[in-house]
């Protein structure tokens, strides 16, 4: 029996200071090709910026996996050995220490999105309606149990036959170092733009980033409708695993020369992949050309025959244009193709 006690700490820093960008603009002339970038900043003009907000100054993402494993050899005859043995894989997806994450739920009613399924969930029972229950998106696989059977076999004093099978699990994957973690929710980007053409800059940067925005968290399951979230399938933590199989007969011809002829296979199911997006358009929709570029404009209730995918879409789509195509999606109110964070649905085959 082993236990193995998973801990992820991270801490945000990236961006938290800001990012500042100063332009020619700012100290020129209206009509005239004036002004210098470098001006600019010694006056702390600034042309635009952003910085990163957040709620949190530290989470802690958590795992666990349990393995059981028996096995024996039993020498049958003085010609036939068996090696025989079954292990079982637990690998729990994984959490936030205190549920700050969130995922999209593409089953759960948007609130923000006419009711549409398709939501930004928040984990665990903490956050009101737009708590998801679980404290994970995936359900957790409990039925990883791996047989493995070898067999050696004497036919003569010089020859040996041997064969085996086996399945073996890997752990619950997930890219990156963040470990299956998204806060969107608990964090916010602000930013600031210079208007009139440039001339008036943004802020100043003596006087400090502006405070004029509300700062997070923002518990609410249409805070990311017109942008990208991270989506963990479902059915993700039924574990990536391996059939393997051989057979191999040895022969002896002299007492320091012998010849081995192998054949070895192994088939590989729900690999790590990025090949199943959510939010994909159907193909059939394809023939319509050039027509699923033609975009939305606030008051059109359709266009090209296709019909607003509820009211207000189209001024929520600041992530992306709200085309034809985004309408016609499953989940029109995200912006991207909603490939799983930890989407396994790879297979291979190998034969020699």
């Amino acid at each position: 029996m082993e236990y193995r006690d998973l801990h992820n700490w991270l801490v945000p820093e990236a961006n938290a200071s800001g990012t500042f960008h100063f332009s020619q603009l700012n100290t020129g002339l209206i009509g005239i090709t004036s002004g210098n970038a470098m001006a600019s900043f010694l006056l702390a003009a600034v042309d635009n910026a952003n910085a990163t907000f957040r709620s949190l100054r530290r989470w802690e993402m958590l795992g666990n996996t349990w393995i059981a494993h028996f096995g024996d050899t039993w020498k049958i005859t003085p010609k036939l050995s068996i090696n025989y043995g079954i292990r079982w894989d637990r690998a729990t997806p994984s959490v936030e220490k205190d549920d700050h994450l969130s995922f999209l739920d593409p089953y759960g009613a948007n609130p923000s999105a006419g009711g549409r399924a398709g939501r930004l969930a928040f984990a665990g029972d903490r956050w009101g309606a737009a708590s998801f229950g679980r404290r994970h998106p995936e359900i957790t696989f409990n039925k990883a149990f791996a047989p493995r059977l070898g067999i050696a076999y004497s036919l003569s004093p010089k020859t040996v036959v041997r064969t085996g099978y086996g399945i073996f699990y890997t752990q619950a994957f997930y890219p990156g170092w963040g470990g299956g973690s998204a806060l969107d929710g608990f964090d916010a980007n602000v930013s600031y733009s210079s208007t009139l053409g440039g001339i008036q800059p943004a802020f100043i940067l003596n006087q400090g980033f502006p405070q004029n925005f509300t700062p997070p968290p923002f518990i609410d399951s249409g805070y990311r409708n017109g942008q990208n979230l991270t989506y963990r399938p479902f059915d993700a933590n039924r574990l990536s695993y391996t059939q393997q199989w051989n057979l191999t007969v040895e022969h002896e011809f002299t007492s320091n020369f012998y010849i081995s002829a192998a054949y070895v296979a192994n088939k590989g199911t729900r690999l790590p992949s990025s090949t199943a997006p959510l939010n994909a358009l159907d193909p059939k929709l394809l023939s319509m050309g050039s027509r699923l570029f033609d975009e939305f404009r606030p008051g059109d209730t359709a266009v090209n025959g296709v019909p607003l995918p509820y009211a207000g879409w189209v001024e929520q789509m600041t992530g992306c244009a709200p085309s034809v195509a985004q309408a016609l999606l499953p989940y029109p109110q995200y912006c991207s193709s909603l490939l799983g964070l930890n989407e396994n649905a790879g297979n291979s085959s190998y034969h020699s």
